[in-house]
């Protein structure tokens, strides 16, 4: 009897080692006008920047295709940008970061990509804080991806500040308290943070 109840004890922690997935980095690729990026042997972007209307436009092709898909544009990069990518452990899908730097507060724009097939998560709106410094860059090496079934989920190892695109307000959150989560069936995007740490954040 004390055998089963200790199996039955485990199941929940063994169900959610079978189901997880991190999405572990792979590399880190600046970005050049012009130039083409390949994360792996398919998949592949493309910048290109139109002066005329100071917009920077990000492509995604699979296995080396010339019919590019339009992924993304942001207003005209005046500073330096890179695309980070991370793969999963369970299977050849990606996630992929665009980080453009700006004078203060950097961008996050994050992708998924399942068998050339290439989802916008959103941008993130996070940022570093710190009272003392000039920039307010947050470490890719403090971000952290799993899959568990059809969500993809997003936390942080450092302290961050978030803006919840609804409402427009920074929030500053305690390491490890802040959950984005995106749907690879619906593409919803949000912030479901476990209530049981919304004692760590701090308006």
């Amino acid at each position: 009897m004390a055998k089963v109840c200790f199996l039955l004890f485990l199941l929940p922690f063994i169900s959610c080692i079978n189901t997880n997935s991190e999405f572990k980095f792979q590399d880190s690729f600046l970005v050049s006008v012009g130039d083409s990026i390949c994360i792996n042997d398919k998949d592949c972007f493309f910048c290109i920047s139109d002066n005329n209307l100071f917009y920077t436009t990000m492509y995604y092709s699979h296995e080396k295709s010339e019919n590019k898909r339009k992924v993304d544009a942001v207003e005209f990069i005046h500073y330096s940008s890179t695309l980070y990518s991370f793969k999963s452990q369970k299977s050849s899908s990606y996630v992929v970061l665009w980080k453009i730097e700006r004078e203060f507060t950097p961008i996050f724009n994050a992708y998924y990509i399942n068998e050339g097939k290439l989802m916008k998560i959103g941008e993130l709106g996070i940022y570093m804080p710190c009272d003392t410094c000039d920039t307010f860059d947050y470490s890719i090496q403090d971000i952290r991806i799993f899959q568990r079934d059809k969500e993809i989920m997003l936390s942080f190892l450092k302290d961050i500040y978030y803006m919840d695109k609804s409402t427009n307000i920074w929030t500053l959150y305690d390491a490890g308290t802040l959950k984005l989560s995106f749907n690879i069936v619906n593409g919803s995007f949000s912030n479901v943070s476990d209530p049981i740490f919304e004692i760590g954040k701090r308006q």
